[in-house]
């Protein structure tokens, strides 16, 4: 059996699932992620849950820690930029 916890990030409806990495968790907490693109900042979906082996889509990737004030800003701040950039290259039909 394996633990995991579901990760919910900013303009996704989909919800991924990370090793808890032995932390504890309450929902809406955010926290540090290890995925794909790199180090991102997500929300927590839900209470850790135990499943079997078969379930698990390997690699497994690891919360790393719980997201500090400053990793909430930082990701505020660059979202605000993204959409700001977004509306400024807009294009006519």
């Amino acid at each position: 059996m394996y633990k995991i916890i579901g990760i919910n990030f900013k303009n996704s409806n989909r919800i991924y699932y990370f090793d808890p990495n032995g932390l504890e968790f309450s929902n809406n907490l955010k926290v540090v992620v290890e995925t794909e693109r790199g180090i991102q900042l997500g929300t927590v979906d839900g209470e850790v849950k135990e499943v079997e082996d078969n379930k698990v889509v390997f690699p497994l990737k690891k919360v790393l820690r719980i997201a500090t004030s400053e990793d909430v800003k930082k990701e505020n701040l660059a979202f605000k930029i993204e959409q700001e950039n977004n509306e400024q290259s807009g294009f006519d039909i």
